[in-house]
């Protein structure tokens, strides 16, 4: 699947795909922002994750392995998020963002603010989890950047998805469209 007909996949047409495809579309969408970043792209997988606390996590960075997980449960057509492609797509934004800032700390990518890196360095020695602390998690500095730029970028993936569609349209009415 292509980076545009993974983002073109909303309401029924995401609703009617099974774990693989949109598996297939997370990692095209993935491999675009690699791409983007100038960074290394993750292999996008599905994995069973446990719930902390009354929340449901959706993915994670293993940057050991350097894949990113998407919870399996949650993938699932009917699951909580599963029918939302906006929440799965940040997810692995989110996770891709992850993965671009250790990348970023051990060098393989530059990133222009090193004192930015830093942080995100310091950060990653001195992670917070969840169950630890919700707060805390919530508010360190590279949890704080992957939320704002996986928010950033579904906001320009959704502009790019509405200039698709007008083009799409166009050409219909042209008599282009097959």
């Amino acid at each position: 699947m292509t980076y545009e007909e993974s983002i073109m996949r909303t309401g029924s047409e995401w609703s009617s795909m099974d774990c693989s495809e949109r598996l297939s579309a997370l990692q095209a969408i993935e491999d675009r922002m690699a791409l983007e970043s100038e960074r290394f792209a993750c292999p996008v997988e599905s994995r069973e994750m446990r719930s902390v606390g009354n929340g449901i996590s959706l993915g994670c960075f293993d940057p050991s392995s350097g894949r990113i997980y998407i919870n399996s449960s949650q993938l699932e057509p009917g699951s909580k998020y599963g029918d939302d492609p906006k929440m799965l797509i940040t997810a692995c934004l989110h996770e891709g963002r992850h993965s671009y800032q250790h990348q970023s700390v051990n060098g393989a990518v530059i990133h222009s603010d090193r004192e930015e890196c830093e942080r995100w360095k310091e950060n990653f020695d001195n992670y917070i989890t969840f169950k630890e602390n919700p707060r805390a998690y919530y508010e360190q500095p590279v949890e704080a950047d992957a939320r704002e730029f996986a928010e950033m970028r579904y906001d320009l993936i959704d502009e790019e998805r509405r200039q698709l569609t007008e083009e799409h349209t166009e050409e219909n009415e042209l008599g282009m469209g097959f």
